[in-house]
């Protein structure tokens, strides 16, 4: 929970889209990329591992580096996708004519576009619903 006083920083669009406690399409097509980058990594793991079976900070780390390296690849193919559609007409593109997925990921791109450096103060905070609210005290 947020702390009255305390600090937001935003997650990057990669962490939003694999921390996604909503689910929803994208989430699903980004844990269906990592299984199967998962089952890649883990053969070669197996290989270099050679039997040792010790989880280590830098397994942990690399895992990081694995979901966030996926998800902007998934991104960037998705809005490439979009771009090249056809649907931009006089270099504008009207989200009406894009499906309802790929407009929600456009939306969060856009609105990651306009915010990804916000810091934010914790200004007060709702324990009965979660919900907090704060002021932006940078700008991006």
């Amino acid at each position: 929970d947020a702390e009255v006083g305390g600090l937001l920083c935003r997650m990057p669009i990669e962490a939003e889209l694999y921390l996604g406690k909503s689910g929803g399409h994208w989430k699903d097509k980004l844990d269906l990329m990592l299984s199967i980058e998962s089952m890649d990594g883990r053969r070669r793991k197996e290989e270099v591992l050679d039997g040792d079976t010790e989880i280590t900070e830098a397994a942990t780390l690399a895992q990081v580096d694995t979901w966030f390296a996926v998800a902007d690849r998934m991104i960037s193919r998705e809005l490439a996708a979009i771009t090249e559609s056809g649907k931009i007409q006089n270099g504008i593109l009207d989200p009406n004519d894009l499906g309802e997925n790929e407009r929600i990921l456009l939306d969060k791109y856009m609105a990651y576009q306009s915010s990804w450096q916000e810091v934010c103060l914790v200004t007060s905070h709702n324990l009965e619903t979660g919900c907090s609210e704060a002021l932006i005290i940078n700008r991006p």
